[in-house]
Parts: C-alpha cells; structure tokens; sequence
C-alpha cells in the first residue's frame, strides 16, 4: 500500500471504466486513431502482433537504445533477468509482421501487483515505426489482454506535465491520490474475502497473433458511441421564456421557517470514486 503514497497522480487504467475513459473527448480521439492505423497498415499488408517473454535481451537492448538516460542499469538489469526466470518479470512486445519479417517494435517491461493490479516500470517504442503508433497499439491490446486475464487496473505509476509523460492520461486515468488508494484497498478487500476470481496468469508466448480492432480495449464501446452520437434525434426546440415571478416580500424572523437539515442521501456524493472504477 504504501507504492500509493509516493505520487499525488497516478496513472491508472480501471480496467472496468470504459465509460469513464470515454468522458475524454481527446482520449475517444486517441483511441479511434489507433484503430485506425491497425486497419490501414493491415490493408496494406503490416500486421501486429502481441507476444509476452519471447526474447528479454532484445527487449533490453531496444530499451538502452530508446531511452539515451534510461535509469535501467546493470543491477537492475541482473534483477530482472532473475525475475525473469521466475515469470515473475513479464514483458509485453508489440512485433510488426511485414512480408514474412518479424520485429519487435515497442514492449513494456512490468509485473502484477496488488491481487487485480499489473504495474508498468518502463516502455519503448521504436521510432521508425513513430506513424504507426505502437506504444498506443500496444497499450490498448494489452490492457484488453489484462482484462479478459481478470485483472483490474493497469497502473503506468505516477504521471507530471513532462513531455516524455504526457501520453498516460491518452491511455489511462489520472487518479488522486486518494481514488488510487481506494483502488487498491477495494482490491485487496476483493483478494481477502474471495469475492472475485484470482486474474489467470500471463503466459509466454504469441498472445495475439493478428491484432484487430476487437482486441483494443475499449474500441467496440468507442465505436457504437460514436454511431449512437451520429443517429441521436435532434434537439428539441427552445422553449420561450417565462415570465418572471415579482418577488415576495422578505420575511420576518418571526414568520421565517425554521432550516431544512439536509437528507442522507443529498449530503453522500452522486458517484463515489469506487462507484466509477468497480462499475
């Protein structure tokens, strides 16, 4: 719990807030332009591919090239190699299939955490594939990957005004640091009375062998509310004004009614952060 106290925003993906998500104007935006690219480069005979451990040193070594101050160094390197042979380190690589030529384009390196959580420590992308987005496609497939697995957030850690941080709130929400706490104390309450099912593990190997539209989470709710918003009726006309009423005149103290206390239910919030992010 106390990995919650060290950032005032977190970026953080409710893996059951897709309405939530969807708020954003500019986040629906993302999302639909990296849907597009999946079926423009398919048609013109690039696919995607999503694959977890398949090869850590050329993961590693594309990560040294990616990030020129990458605070990745040796020891941290043994450790992961460590916790690699245990799967308990787990690497999600995006590889671009072109004419029969395989190559990793972007992964992120991260473990689970929390019971329902998956933590990301670090990413890259490679940057001659920059039009092709691959850190988003990337994001979105395996945050549906973590879903259909049974996890419930997928957490990129803390998030500032940086430039090289200003893609997480385009893939996840920025949460406080109270609704992060509360994330994870409602996971840690879900792991300790058994009320959801454990997530399944995350196995080595080709996890999606083609990706399409359908494996982006969120896409297929992104796109029918898009096609809702394009048919919905059109607005009903003003009504005209209504005339104002002349005011009373004020009361006395003696004939002034005594205050109404507030009802339980108007002084508890519409939606409490656990409303929005458990669903």
């Amino acid at each position: 719990m106390l990995v919650g106290m060290l950032d005032r925003v977190r970026a953080t993906l409710p893996l059951k807030a897709s309405a939530v998500f969807l708020e954003s104007k500019k986040r629906r935006a993302r999302l639909r332009d990296v849907a597009r690219v999946v079926r423009s480069q398919a048609s013109r005979g690039r696919k995607f591919s999503l694959r977890v451990n398949s090869d850590l040193s050329m993961a590693l070594s594309m990560l040294r090239k990616h990030h020129e101050d990458n605070w990745v160094g040796e020891i941290l390197e043994a450790v992961w190699r460590r916790m690699f042979e245990r799967r308990e380190l787990i690497v999600f690589e995006l590889w671009a299939v072109e004419d029969g030529v395989e190559k990793m384009v972007a992964a992120d390196f991260g473990h689970p955490h929390s019971a329902f959580g998956f933590y990301v420590a670090t990413r890259f992308f490679d940057r001659d594939y920059k039009t092709c987005m691959p850190g988003f496609i990337l994001a979105f497939a395996e945050a549906e990957v973590l879903s259909r697995l049974g996890f419930g957030f997928w957490d990129l850690g803390g998030t500032n005004s940086s430039p090289m941080m200003s893609y997480k709130p385009q893939v996840a929400l920025e949460l406080s640091r109270t609704d992060f706490l509360d994330l994870l104390a409602e996971a840690h309450r879900h792991a300790k009375t058994c009320t959801m099912p454990a997530p399944r593990a995350i196995e080595p190997g080709v996890v999606v062998a083609e990706i399409g539209e359908q494996d982006l989470w969120s896409a297929a709710v992104c796109k029918e509310g898009g096609a809702a918003s394009a048919h919905k009726a059109p607005a009903a006309p003003k009504a005209s004004k209504v005339p104002k009423v002349p005011k009373q005149p004020k009361q006395t103290k003696e004939t002034k009614p005594a205050p109404v206390a507030p009802s339980p239910a108007a002084a508890t919030p519409a939606s409490s952060a656990r409303a929005r992010f458990h669903g």
